[in-house]
């Protein structure tokens, strides 16, 4: 008896190499994006996008954001209460959110300008709205600011 396997008409084990190559080559190119500044912004328009406050918390450094985004005056209270009212505004977005551009961003096709030091990233995904990242840890990258255009 012949063994098929590897003499059948339709490829056999060549078929199962080329599958487990496709397989491994997608598999290294997830884990390459991951570690990208524009996998971050990916993540953080998915969250608004399915209203994931959980989700765009790990991808906003929240502290960050609000002591911007309150000119670095406040106290505890103040900040709380700003804190949940962003999560608020990304679990019930309105027509009149602030996080309401984000589900335009076209951030696939976004250019990204990574500093020199590899530390620190920018892009703008929408016209008029500039976006701050940082690196957090080895393959983790944050937003750190936000600012929206004007037009909103």
């Amino acid at each position: 008896m012949q063994n098929t396997f590897l003499r059948n008409k339709r490829g056999g084990a060549a078929l199962w190499l080329v599958l487990i190559i496709a397989v491994g080559a997608l598999y290294a190119g997830y884990y390459y994006l991951q570690g990208t500044p524009r996998f971050a912004l990916i993540q953080f328009k998915r969250a608004i996008v399915f209203k994931d406050a959980e989700l765009a918390e790990r991808y906003l450094d929240m502290d960050g954001f609000i002591y911007k985004l309150l000119g670095g005056l406040y106290n505890e209270t103040e900040k709380e209460t700003v804190k949940k009212r962003i999560i608020y505004e990304i679990n019930w977005p309105s027509q009149k959110s602030a996080f309401a551009s984000v589900k335009n961003w076209s951030v696939f096709t976004v250019p990204i300008q990574i500093d020199v030091d590899n530390e620190s990233a920018t892009a703008e995904p929408d016209e008029g709205t500039d976006v701050r990242l940082e690196k957090k840890g080895e393959r983790q990258w944050i937003i750190t600011r936000i600012n929206f255009n004007k037009a909103q």
